[in-house]
């Protein structure tokens, strides 16, 4: 049996990689309604912030800066 994720624990995840990897929240980068979209298509947390993160020039944080 297969774990269904809710779009509140893939938002949850999605919020968890942006600030350990860039230092910023979904509310820096994207909005309610392309997390929606992203969810509903499909994509993995970590294909979203990648997205993200090419989109938007990011560079990662040095390993251990927030964690």
């Amino acid at each position: 049996m297969s774990k269904v994720k809710t779009l509140i624990q893939w938002t949850e995840e999605v919020e968890n990689l942006l600030m350990k990897d860039y230092g910023i929240t979904t509310g820096d980068c994207t909005d309610d309604k392309q997390l929606e979209v992203e969810f509903n298509d499909g994509t993995s947390p970590q294909e979203f912030v990648d997205f993200i993160a090419d989109k938007r020039d990011l560079d990662k944080l040095h390993k251990g800066f927030y964690a």
